[in-house]
């Protein structure tokens, strides 16, 4: 008999494992139990035979399942969904001379459980990572050293606002666009979404272009991403770019409702901007990019009911999307966090609410797992080498081209997340730019 706890935990396994609500856990031959306090037995779990307990963590590790069958050999991904996941490394169990060691877990809570039970993709992730937290990219942003704000609770989310904000770059914007700021869309009671409109130089009729910021819908702004939203509309687009709702306040589905509603807005007001309703495109990144996925597929009428507002059913002909770093998969999102280790667990209940396991796979909210894919326009995916979100992006492209749609994917060498917002001081960013404005030309 053996025991893991923290000690091994943070080497060898999710940090999800911690999530449980356990204070220690017990290994055996043939059977793994979660010990909460005063020695309660939590769960009843058995091995997975991927490997021998006391084997060494890095050459090998253990995935244990909660299963309302016995061992699990060769389970579907749908039992796998069903249970709850323990990744354990062998280092800290029985060792070799049959001696057995005590760890302890701090006591602690949080809304989270894995959905996903398999264990050498996490390891894999783990190697594959460059960077233990965010600092890399949101000091790149800054343009000096800095860490990741606190982001503990959810509270927390709503407290770092005003930081992201601070990292807002509105130097050097396009002279020739034509910014229309605060414009009221939709007053919805107790909210009301507003958006900027960009509008080129020159008589038109410009393509339409619906930007959705990122921050893992719970953080960021118009104001973050004004710059980007007016670079595009320098290259000739009419681009809206709305101030939807954040979570926790307003959780999942209020952000659809509003990007829903924001490009069909822009769809009936084309002729004020000189628009061109007949030729539209959603762009957005991280989060903007999940929220860009879900327009297109809500349009398609997938994921309902929805809240439409005054403008439910207006069609919207999107001829394109680019779709920068996206989150696709909040499932892989907590098996995989990377660099997102603790964010990943808040971003899901301050989206998805209390209950968010019943929606981590909903078509609005994970893509992925759309039945109505083939919906999609020809679409360009781009993501960063050294970006914890890769997965999603990897996932999503074969996901597309397996429901037949014209997909166009391009990883960029040493890039991290958002490095679109530093295209003009990043070369590789400015190239892979650049190389989305060639493939949309060309679809338009």
């Amino acid at each position: 008999m053996g025991w893991v706890g923290e000690d091994a935990l943070d080497r060898s396994a999710p940090k999800q494992l911690k999530c449980l609500g356990v204070r220690a856990v017990e290994i055996g031959e043939e059977r793994l139990a979660l010990i909460g306090p005063e020695g309660i037995e939590l769960r009843n779990i058995t091995r997975r035979r991927d490997c021998g307990i006391g084997e060494r963590a890095d050459r090998c590790k253990v995935a244990w399942c909660v299963s309302r069958e016995a061992a699990i050999n060769e389970a579907e991904d749908a039992e796998f969904d069903r249970a709850r996941a323990v990744l354990v490394g062998g280092e800290h169990g029985v060792d070799q001379h049959g001696e057995s060691r005590t760890f302890v877990l701090r006591e602690r809570s949080c809304h989270c459980e894995i959905v996903r039970p398999v264990a050498l993709v996490y390891d894999r992730q783990r190697i594959r990572m460059t960077h233990k937290d965010n600092a890399n990219w949101i000091s790149e942003l800054a343009g000096r050293d800095v860490a990741p704000p606190k982001r503990e609770k959810l509270q927390d989310l709503i407290d770092s606002r005003p930081f992201w904000l601070s990292l807002a770059d509105l130097t050097d914007l396009p002279e020739s666009v034509e910014v229309h700021e605060g414009l009221t869309l939709w007053q919805r009671g107790e909210t009301t979404l507003t958006a900027d409109v960009y509008v080129p130089a020159g008589p038109g009729p410009f393509p339409l272009f619906m930007h959705s910021h990122g921050g893992g819908y719970c953080t960021g702004s118009v104001m973050n991403d004004r710059k980007i939203g007016m670079k595009f509309a320098e290259q000739g687009y009419v681009v809206v770019n709305p101030e939807y709702s954040l979570s926790p306040e307003n959780p999942f589905p209020r952000a659809v409702e509003d990007c829903l509603y924001a490009i069909r807005w822009l769809v009936t007001h084309a002729a004020e901007f000189k628009g061109d309703p007949t030729r539209v495109v959603v762009e957005g990144g991280s989060a903007g990019a999940g929220l860009s996925s879900a327009v297109i597929l809500a349009l398609a009428g997938e994921g309902g009911p929805l809240d439409e507002g005054d403008l439910a059913g207006v069609p919207v002909p999107i001829k394109a999307a680019i779709l920068w770093y996206g989150m696709f998969s909040f499932p892989e999102l907590l098996l995989s966090p990377g660099s997102n280790v603790g964010p990943a667990e808040l971003w899901t209940r301050a989206y998805l609410g209390p209950h968010f396991t019943t929606k981590l796979r909903h078509p609005l909210v994970s893509a992925v797992f759309s039945e109505k894919l083939a919906a999609y326009p020809p679409v360009f995916l781009s993501c960063g080498s050294e970006d914890s979100m890769l997965g999603h992006t990897l996932a999503m492209v074969r996901a597309l081209a397996d429901a037949g749609v014209d997909v166009t994917a391009s990883i960029a060498a040493g890039l991290d997340h958002s490095f679109v917002k530093f295209a003009g001081s990043n070369p590789a960013a400015g190239a892979e730019v650049a190389r989305a404005h060639a493939w949309l030309a060309g679809k338009l």
